[in-house]
């Protein structure tokens, strides 16, 4: 199943951004989500992305993130129920699966240095009253701005309560993706490989999806057919 932002990247501009605001959209349109890997060689790609964002994390903020070879990466293939389960054990421990609200929103918030949502959106648009056009990025409400990307995920051809896991898991990889935009922003474009959460986003992509119960011990997921 993929998602949509009804719109076609490729027909907006986002000024100097615009190439990495496109590749990151058009990456995560692209995904197919909770079904079984496309090819068995996305195991060992799932493995070495989730590795990749987090040794750029780490290049960012050493004291947020673990050193390579004090982490451990297991990568299974199980049904839904295991996928349940995992969700439901991410949700016990928050302090430890959360390294998304932890570590990341730290990183994120240190790396901003100046940068500002508001003064971002308003080089990209007017921010005038009304509802904003798909593809604006942001809307106006008052004196703020607040990311526009409205996207869901049609999980009604799962069990209700994998469909209830898919859908909380994936509103924690849309928020990824938009981080994964703000890096942009604030890095003041430079190329993308340097960005954490490109390699995230990255992963989900191969099928496999990162959870973190302990500070150095990450299980990667994959729905079986």
């Amino acid at each position: 199943m993929k998602t949509s932002f009804a719109f076609d990247p490729a027909d907006y501009e986002y000024g100097p951004a615009t190439p990495y605001v496109r590749r990151v959209l058009n990456e995560f349109s692209a995904i197919d989500w909770f079904v079984p890997p496309s090819c068995a060689s996305n195991r060992e790609r799932a493995v070495a992305l989730l590795g990749e964002h987090n040794e750029l994390a780490r290049s960012y903020e050493p004291g947020l993130f673990p050193a390579p070879e004090d982490i451990t990466i297991r990568a299974e293939i199980a049904d839904g129920s295991r996928f349940i389960e995992l969700c439901e054990l991410a949700k016990g421990v928050p302090g430890e699966w959360d390294w998304r609200y932890g570590a990341l929103k730290k990183l994120l918030v240190r790396h901003r240095n100046g940068w500002s949502r508001l003064e971002q959106a308003r080089a990209l648009q007017p921010l005038t009253p009304g509802e904003p056009r798909p593809g604006d990025l942001f809307m106006s409400i008052g004196d703020s701005a607040l990311w526009y990307l409205p996207c869901k995920l049609d999980t009604s051809g799962l069990p209700k309560d994998q469909a209830d896991a898919a859908s909380w898991y994936f509103g924690y990889a849309l928020t990824d993706m938009v981080e994964c935009l703000e890096w942009q922003f604030a890095q003041k474009n430079t190329i993308i490989e340097t960005n954490p959460f490109f390699p995230l986003l990255r992963c989900y992509g191969t099928g496999f999806y990162p959870f973190r119960l302990k500070p150095t011990s990450f299980v990667l997921c994959a729905l079986g057919a």
